[in-house]
């Protein structure tokens, strides 16, 4: 019976000889991680997020057109209940807070259509196992959207879960091995 924590022996007849890429690249089975599968799987998961992402950019665009109206009104209604209120003061203090509505939810709607659009365009590269630092930016971005709250559950765990498929050395490698030409079939099922 053979110890399996024993580190292989490199003369052994189990060890599959090295291939070669079409890049030039020297490969040998290494006992690959499950994680290369993952990456559709996450770019998946990283294009629905970008999408959501999306929707709450445009929601708070249009939040930054629509809500000082609202506060216009609700102001106006308050004048008209409390004649005594200084006028001046309330135009004042409406024209401050449109001001601040709309730079607040206009900044955040853009920072979020830019996150989300980054989000999806990665998605679709990482699914094709391209551009894997693109789908490491886009993850930081997706930390950064949580900062909305709206979006904070599923960007920590997409983050976590994406952070660690694309920082895996299996990963990285199949990543180049689709840069140097091998089809997503030899990335993924191929035994290098």
């Amino acid at each position: 019976m053979s110890n399996p924590f024993q580190p292989p022996n490199p003369n052994s007849d189990s060890v599959v000889p090295l291939s070669t890429t079409p890049g030039g690249m020297k490969l040998g089975h290494r006992g690959r991680s499950g994680l290369v599968r993952q990456v559709p799987v996450f770019a998946t998961l990283l294009m629905v997020q970008g999408a959501l992402v999306t929707l709450v950019g445009i929601s708070l665009i249009a939040a930054a057109f629509v809500t000082p109206e609202m506060m216009s009104q609700a102001m106006r209604d308050a004048m008209r209940e409390q004649p005594q209120a200084d006028a001046q003061l309330m135009r004042d203090m409406e024209q401050q807070m449109n001001k601040v509505i709309i730079v607040v939810c206009g900044s955040m709607g853009i920072a979020l259509l830019a996150t989300g659009g980054i989000s999806l365009y990665a998605g679709v590269r990482n699914l094709n196992y391209r551009s894997r630092t693109l789908g490491i930016v886009a993850v930081v971005l997706g930390f950064l959207a949580s900062l909305t709250i709206w979006c904070a559950p599923t960007s920590i765990a997409l983050g976590i879960y994406g952070l660690v498929v694309l920082l895996n050395s299996d990963v990285v490698l199949a990543f180049q091995l689709r840069e140097q030409g091998c089809t997503i079939d030899q990335v993924k099922y191929g035994d290098w």
